[in-house]
């Protein structure tokens, strides 16, 4: 009878998540460095989360040559114990991952958000993520007690003793850290529609704009979907077989990476597309004389979404219309004395006076 595996569904998903992946960071990457012309710590920490996402790549294939994916009576004992460790390690990478992807993305979001209450959104997401991250990562790591008892414990014969969380702590920690995740990803995919909503802009931006939400709104819905299969990691008698559904593990970080690379790709697209992605935005400003002033705003509320240039706080700018002042009457100048040789001379600048003169 042939061996049953799903473990290429995990795999196919791995290979295109990471490449998407790949792209989303490297053009991230480009843009930032070669046509903007600066790096900003956003930049870094999602090469940081890159990093972290290919190492927990390199864990799930691990696991698929080991077993992932199979039933337990198909495989050795030793591919069940080294599967199980390596589906161990994508947990707390999984974690790592999307904790420092979403802070990335907050700080980015800090340098554009001009609104007080955004500003709030944001860090709330932040700090939440960040806290409950720790935690979480906390739990997972130390879910037994000795770590290694999580995959030794399928040793045959049991010989290696050891005790693990209860299995409602693990199940209903893992729900809350789905649900945190999910509602900060809704959040911040949610929160430029707020900043750009009574935008005017060209179609070819308004097309990336929806191109990168939906990739947002991509990634947020994987995690809503890893919810209906949480509950298959209190399941030991066949863990490797019933876990495979967290597979949308792998497609909310690679989804992400790619999203947050796409959002900082229209000053290339602008300069590909002159007439798609044009240079300026009406941000909805009541005109102001010919000062420019709206020109002006315009081409720093775009500088400040594609070069992240906010080393200082927003200025909110109030502006107002500029009127000419009333005309001066003109009035000729009067006419002065004509030179006299015998008239008192000023001294020159630099001149020595002699005292006692005439």
């Amino acid at each position: 009878m042939a061996t049953e595996n799903h473990g290429y569904k995990l795999r196919i998903i791995a290979i295109i998540c990471y490449i998407v992946a790949f792209i989303g960071v490297a053009l991230r990457f480009y843009v930032r460095k070669f046509v903007v012309g600066r790096l900003a710590l956003e930049d870094w920490l999602m090469a940081v989360g890159l990093a972290l996402y290919t190492m927990y790549i390199s864990f799930v294939f691990v696991g698929l040559h080991y077993g992932t994916g199979q039933h337990h009576r198909d495989l050795p004992n030793h591919n069940i114990i080294m599967a199980v460790r390596y589906w161990y390690f994508c947990e707390w990478a999984y974690v790592l991952t999307t904790t420092v992807i979403k802070y990335a993305v907050g700080v980015f979001y800090l340098r554009i958000m001009v609104e007080r209450w955004q500003v709030l959104v944001v860090k709330f997401v932040m700090w939440t993520v960040v806290i409950f991250g720790i935690a979480y990562f906390g739990c997972v790591t130390a879910q037994c007690v000795p770590v290694p008892f999580i995959w030794l414990r399928y040793q045959v014969p049991e010989t290696y003793q050891g005790s693990c969380l209860p299995d409602p702590v693990t199940l209903w920690g893992t729900y809350l850290h789905s649900i945190l995740s999910a509602s900060g990803d809704w959040t911040l995919g949610l929160l430029p529609v707020a900043l750009l909503w009574n935008a005017k802009m060209g179609w070819g931006t308004k097309a990336m704009i929806c191109l990168v939400l939906g990739l947002g709104a991509i990634a947020s819905t994987s995690t809503l979907v890893r919810l209906s299969v949480i509950h298959t990691i209190i399941d030991l008698d066949d863990f490797l077989w019933d876990t495979l559904g967290t597979i949308w593990s792998t497609v909310e970080p690679g989804v992400a990476l790619l999203a947050a690379g796409l959002a900082t790709i229209r000053p290339l697209l602008r300069s590909l597309f002159p007439t798609l992605f044009s240079s300026a935005m009406n941000l909805g400003i009541p005109s102001v004389s010919t000062v420019s002033a709206l020109e002006y705003c315009s081409q720093r509320a775009e500088a400040m979404i594609e070069s992240n240039d906010c080393s200082r706080p927003p200025i909110l700018l109030h502006i107002h219309p500029i009127r000419s002042p009333p005309p001066i009457p003109f009035s000729p100048p009067s006419l002065q004395p004509p030179f006299s040789p015998a008239s008192p001379r000023s001294p020159v600048l630099g001149e020595d006076v002699e005292e006692g003169g005439c």
